[in-house]
């Protein structure tokens, strides 16, 4: 099985991705299994992908302003030059599954497997993974043009459609694996005879998580 994983510019794209690679490649049911990843260049993926063991190839993409302006303009330019840049590292890496993360990257990427697909050069299935409760606007605007897409979270307020699955997000086999808390305290630097709070957040909530428990710290809250 040759696979294409494309997402980034956070670790709730990229993570996400590299635990999906791992899943197939452990599964003997995929096998032969080549994979491949697709990012951008001045994105957290261009460092974590090839810390993970994973090829990856880069194209140009830039996210969608909301209004027409310039930034727009740059916008679309970026993302055209991403596409035909992905069109020929399509040609070369002939998946028989894409399977788009979410992240801005992953439009021009989804969008030239689909022309191919167009054209008739490529039977190639397309899968977007929206782990979160809200979809982003890339994953809102892939949704028309995949075959699947699966849902980590049931929809709020609305019923799971034809082409939809709920699967769950995935998780590195390294996550599950349990540590002490003496290791964990170690790892992360911590005192392990003090208490410990674990504030977690993600995608574009996990900022104002952050500021809002480093004010309450400031301000000396127990």
């Amino acid at each position: 099985m040759r696979l294409v994983l494309t997402g980034g510019g956070t670790g709730g794209h990229v993570y996400p991705a590299l635990a999906l690679a791992e899943a197939f490649a452990s599964d003997p049911a995929f096998a032969p299994f080549d994979v491949l990843f697709v990012g951008t260049r001045d994105r957290m993926e261009a460092r974590i992908v090839p810390a993970a063991g994973l090829p990856i190839a880069f194209v140009r993409a830039a996210p969608f302003a909301r209004a027409l302006s310039p930034a727009l303009v740059n916008a679309l330019v970026a993302n055209l030059r991403g596409f035909f840049e992905a069109l020929a590292i399509l040609h070369r890496a002939r998946p028989d599954l894409l399977i788009a993360t979410g992240g801005y990257v992953a439009f021009p990427v989804a969008t030239a497997l689909r022309a191919v697909r167009a054209l008739g050069r490529s039977r190639a299935r397309i899968a977007v993974l929206e782990p979160n409760a809200v979809r982003g606007l890339t994953n809102r605007m892939l949704a028309p043009l995949a075959d699947e897409v699966w849902l980590g979270l049931a929809p709020p307020g609305r019923h799971v459609r034809s082409h939809e699955c709920v699967t769950g997000t995935p998780v590195r086999a390294s996550m599950r694996r349990a540590m002490s808390r003496e290791a964990a305290a170690a790892a992360l630097g911590i005192d392990p005879a003090r208490p410990a709070i674990v504030v977690m957040g993600g995608s574009q909530g996990a900022r104002t998580i952050n500021d809002a428990v480093a004010s309450l710290v400031e301000r000396g809250a127990p």
